[in-house]
């Protein structure tokens, strides 16, 4: 993930958002389910129709063709976008405000990379995710949601902060790349090896 390396974490926000056409003013939410997609997409936007909120969406939907058809066909009463499989994940976690998707290790390092507020959904974490998403929730890098209701409720407070600016999400830049190679080197410099 070489894009998630440099120094994007440190990127004019505003200035990402302007580059995609989206309203640099209002918060930009960030769906993504990994390289593969999720129908979960389809119903957490079915919900968030039934109760717009004032932000701008992209969905990012991978390789997923049917769901970005089917996302394309619906009536989203708000501004979004609707993206297939890219390599330019970075690009569009740059310009957004919250993250939303399941705990992957991937995807919960790159929101985290960009100062992200995570909402993260339990029902679709596999058990070696679990860890991941504890961790988030216990150090308040995000929380995790279940129910339609319980997504919409983690949302609205959210955006709230977003649009307040309370309580800023640092970002954490990625450096394991980095820290790989030394690692390496202290092993095999040991004498017990």
């Amino acid at each position: 993930m070489p894009s998630f390396q440099d120094n994007s974490a440190a990127l004019d926000k505003q200035a990402a958002k302007q580059a995609l056409g989206l309203d640099p003013a209002m918060p930009v939410i960030c769906m993504l389910y990994g390289g593969q997609g999720s129908w979960r997409m389809k119903e957490l936007v079915e919900t968030m129709i039934a109760k717009p909120m004032q932000a701008q969406l992209l969905l990012l939907c991978g390789r997923n063709a049917a769901l970005a058809d089917t996302l394309r066909n619906m009536d989203i009463p708000f501004p979004h976008q609707i993206v297939g499989f890219t390599n330019e994940v970075a690009k569009y976690l740059g310009a957004s405000d919250i993250f939303v998707g399941k705990p992957g290790p991937g995807s919960v390092s790159e929101a985290l990379h960009f100062g992200q507020r995570m909402l993260l959904d339990r029902t679709m974490a596999l058990p070696q995710e679990m860890p991941v998403l504890k961790w988030v929730v216990k150090h308040g890098a995000g929380s995790a949601f279940k129910s339609r209701n319980s997504f919409l409720n983690a949302l609205a407070g959210l955006l709230d902060k977003t649009n307040r600016n309370q309580d800023p999400v640092k970002p954490r830049p990625n450096t394991a790349s980095r820290q790989i190679t030394s690692l390496i080197d202290g092993i095999f410099s040991s004498p017990d090896v």
